[in-house]
């Protein structure tokens, strides 16, 4: 910061899952009672509620075209949430490209 403070940081912890462990653990593919019990013996055991649900992180952007205009795709019917909505080009680390946190070489 200009007064010579550091300036807040953002940490982010995070850890490799794969799109099917995200969908087991995290969506409505789980009823509810379930989700509710894997948050509740998350936090008695680890002391976070997320402890054994895969949140997963994922990218969007937005694409703007030289001539103004917006780069939108819609999302495919096999996906497990809004299907058939419009969002940007979106993705996820993909884990078996990840090495000690670190992506492997293509």
């Amino acid at each position: 910061t200009g007064d010579g403070r550091a300036a807040p940081a953002v940490v982010l912890r995070v850890g490799s899952t794969s799109y099917k462990e995200h969908v087991g653990t995290s969506t409505s593919s789980r009823d509810a009672a379930s989700r509710r019990a894997l948050r509740e013996d998350g936090l008695a055991t680890f002391g976070s509620e997320s402890a054994h649900l895969s949140d997963a992180l994922g990218v969007e952007t937005t694409l703007e075209t030289c001539d103004g205009g917006l780069v939108l795709l819609r999302r495919a019917a096999g996906v497990v949430g809004s299907v058939g909505k419009f969002n940007g080009p979106s993705g996820h680390p993909e884990p078996e490209l990840c090495v000690s946190g670190r992506a492997a070489a293509a």
